[in-house]
């Protein structure tokens, strides 16, 4: 079975939330930079993912021109 973008990205957002938690616990971090470091996470694997999803896709043929 495969996982679709909708899956990874919510298990990727637990993950972080999770390990976010724990370095805030531990005071390692406070939650505005642990907030501003998870966004930009999540946007850096969604761009990351858009372009190797777009890589591996298929060339799509081209319309024949219309006189």
């Amino acid at each position: 079975m495969l996982m679709n973008q909708d899956i990874l990205a919510g298990l990727a957002r637990h993950l972080l939330t999770a390990l976010g938690g724990m370095l805030v616990a531990r005071g390692w971090t406070d939650t505005a930079r642990l907030e501003a470091a998870v966004g930009a996470l999540i946007t850096l694997a969604g761009f990351a993912w858009s372009v190797w999803h777009k890589r591996r896709a298929p060339a799509r043929p081209s319309l024949p021109a219309h006189d």
